[in-house]
Formats: structure tokens, sequence, C-alpha cells
């Protein structure tokens, strides 16, 4: 079923509707995404959800999209619209073109409190309850079932003046090498596809990456990779011109499908070898950048320690993967980085050894002990400064205790008298 006829929240929207209407027209001016995020009528679906839900939702004992139906009628159509094409007053962001995985990841992500979570996300903290709401984990699946199966709208855009080409060189230097050239994301990277969403929900989230409304809880670790990229970003011009370019990104005509980035092959153990080289400098890299450790570190008893300028890498290749891991090689989106190999880039066989690298280090990091020099630093250099201080009063026992001048004239008078 492509759409959805008759809802029953109808009478709440038109009551919501009504109530920003008169906020607006007493406050002139005031935006009314503030004044809807501000207001208390949001404050109120919420808790009429939380008081239906303790009464029973009536949903369906079928599964799948049926099941997704019911769930959607009864949960999120009211801010999300019947055909998941969301409502901008309500800031709330078109799904119909989501993909299935993101729209579930989100889900538990706002129920298990990593989204929605800090008080100056006034939209997630609307979400977060609204997850909560859902009776079960196959409730998740079930809904994004039914909104992956909706028919809906183009999305609209809102954003006018934008540089395109400025936005489209922030693209291509920080965000393709995740969500891939064509805007489609990449699954095994967890990055989800950008086109077919409204440039001013992507504008707003870039904002909440940036504040840290959005990824700052340690648990959310594609949040946490979203807020140093977002940080390169240095205006809401900069903003404006990434989502704009974006929005210039033609959707597929039939649903999204995140690229598949190739497989990675599983590394030789002289690749594992010469990666570990690679990474501490003992070998140079072909082109002349700079060894990985003069910023990183990781644990691993083969290597030495490194640079604490940059994030520990040791579970790098768990949390992203071996195209991650090459993805972000092949097209550094950090600014250090891009500056770092601008002109020396990686070869394509020393991106492959530094990936088998850390995979094993991944993999072996229970066999190797975490570097802590803090104590053995300091307990060395208070033995080193003893012996010195030993070393010295002994060569200082022999020293001239008087001029010789002072002798000369010593023997002088001993001898006239």
């Amino acid at each position: 079923m492509k759409n959805i006829s008759i809802l029953k929240g109808v009478p709440r929207i038109a009551g919501l509707i009504l109530v920003v209407l008169a906020f607006v027209w007493e406050h002139g001016t005031v935006e009314v995404a503030w004044a809807v995020e501000q207001d208390a009528s949001a404050t109120e679906i919420v808790a009429e959800m939380e008081a239906k839900a303790a009464a029973g939702l009536s949903f369906s004992n079928a599964t799948g999209a049926a099941r997704g139906q019911a769930i959607y009628v009864q949960i999120c159509a009211a801010c999300h619209g019947d055909q998941a094409q969301g409502i901008r007053t309500l800031n709330s962001p078109a799904l119909h073109q989501q993909e299935h995985w993101y729209i579930v990841l989100q889900l538990e992500k706002f129920r298990d409190g990593i989204r929605g979570a800090t008080a100056n996300d006034g939209t997630g903290g609307q979400m977060a309850p609204m997850a909560k709401i859902l009776p079960d984990a196959q409730a998740l699946v079930d809904v994004a079932d039914f909104i992956t199966g909706i028919d809906g709208p183009p999305v609209v855009h809102e954003i006018r003046g934008a540089d395109i080409e400025a936005g489209k060189q922030h693209y291509n230097t920080i965000c393709v090498a995740c969500h891939a050239p064509g805007g489609g994301g990449m699954l095994a990277l967890k990055s989800p596809a950008l086109v077919g969403q409204s440039d001013w929900y992507m504008a707003a989230q870039l904002k909440k990456f940036k504040s840290g409304a959005r990824g700052s809880d340690p648990r959310d670790t594609g949040g946490a990779q979203m807020r140093p990229m977002s940080a390169t970003l240095v205006d809401d011009i900069a903003i404006n011109n990434i989502v704009a370019y974006i929005a210039t990104l033609a959707p597929p005509t039939s649903g999204l499908a995140a690229a598949e980035p190739e497989p990675v092959p599983e590394a030789t153990a002289a690749q594992i070898a010469s990666g570990a080289d690679l990474f501490q400098g003992v070998a140079r890299l072909e082109n002349g950048g700079p060894p990985c450790n003069s910023c990183h570190d990781v644990q691993n008893d083969a290597v030495i320690g490194g640079g604490v300028l940059a994030i520990e890498l040791t579970e790098v290749f768990g949390r992203l993967g071996g195209a991650g891991v090459r993805a972000i090689l092949g097209a550094p989106p950090f600014p250090v980085m891009q500056q770092a190999y601008k002109d020396q880039p990686l070869t394509d066989a020393e991106v492959t050894s530094l990936i088998g690298f850390l995979q094993q280090a991944d993999r072996d990091k229970q066999l190797h002990q975490p570097r802590d020099y803090g104590i053995k630093l300091f307990g060395s250099g208070l033995v080193g400064v003893v012996v010195l201080l030993l070393a010295h009063s002994m060569i200082w026992r022999g020293r001239r205790k008087s001029s010789v001048n002072q002798l000369i004239y010593d023997r002088q008078i001993n001898a006239a008298n």
C-alpha cells in the first residue's frame, strides 16, 4: 500500500497548526520552526502518545509492512506526514527515501538514549519517547518495512543563493570518502544516503554535530566520526553551500541502494609486517609522506609509541572495517591529513599493508599491553637525576677550592717569614 488516506491524528494536527499560527501572529518574525520546538504543544503530543502507549496502542497482529503501517499511522504520521514526506513546520524530515537499515539504526539510537538525549536537541528530544513507545525490536524493522515501501513526493528544498561550486569542493574533500560520489552512502561504513533528503534538514543536522547536540554520546560511533567532519565547515555559509550541492544530486528513480565498496583482500604476513614498518616510520612511504605514528598511536608491541595529536587506532578496523579504512586513507577527509598527504599520497600497496596491520592490531589487541609511559618516564627521570647528582658530587670533591693567585701569595708570605 503506497499511501495512507485516513489518519486518526488529523484533528490533533489541525490543532497544532492553529497553535503555531497563533504564535507566529503574536511574535511576528520569530521562525515557525523555533516556535514549534519551544511551544508546549509538541510536549503535549509526546505526552499524549506516551499515555496511549500505556493504555495499549492497537497494533496489528500481522508482521512486516502491515504491522509497520499500523505503527506508522498511530505514532509517526502526525509529524512525518501520511506519505513520510516530512513536515517542515515541525522540523520533521522526509523518511520515504531513506534506507531501511538507517531507519532501524536511528530508531534504536533514539530508543536507547544515544540520540536525542542532549538538552539542546529539541526535535531529537521529541523523537526519543516516540521510539520508546515501539513495543519490541521487531517493531522497528516492521515500521521501516512500511516506510521504505511508500512512494512519496519529492522532497522540498529551501536554501537559495548558495555557492554550488564551493559546496561541491567541500563535498569532494570532506564527505565523498564515506557518503560516495553520488551521495548514495555506503552500507559497509554505516554512512547513510544524503540524496533524497531536504537541504534544510541536512543543514540542521550538520549544525547539531558541530555543537555537540548530536554525536556526543560515547556509544554513537557514527556520530563521533561526523563531529570533526562538521567542524571543518567554518560557518553557516559553508554548511548551506554543501547541502545545496547535495540537493543537486539526483536520487535514483527506484529507491536508494547504498554503494558497496570493493572488498578488501586479506593481507599477507609480509604485508602486515610492512604495514607495521610504514606505520612507525621504519620504512619510508614511497611519496615521502609522514608516518602514521607522527599523530596516531596503536596498542601493539611490534611498534614504538606514537603521537597523541589524533585518535588512537587500535580498534579503528573494527569500527570502520577494511572498506572504511581504505576510503579514509585513499581520500583523507580530515584537514590535517589532507595537508600532510596533499602532494604525497599513499600508494595502493601501502594502503593495503596499513589496513592489514590495523586489522591485526584490532584482532590481537588482547595480546598486547597498553603503553602508559607516564610512571616509567617519571621514575627513570628521577633515577637519572640522582645518578647525575652523585657523579657530580664525586667529581666536585676534586675541584680547586681557591684561586691560583691566592696560593702564590700564600707561598710568598710564608717564604718571607
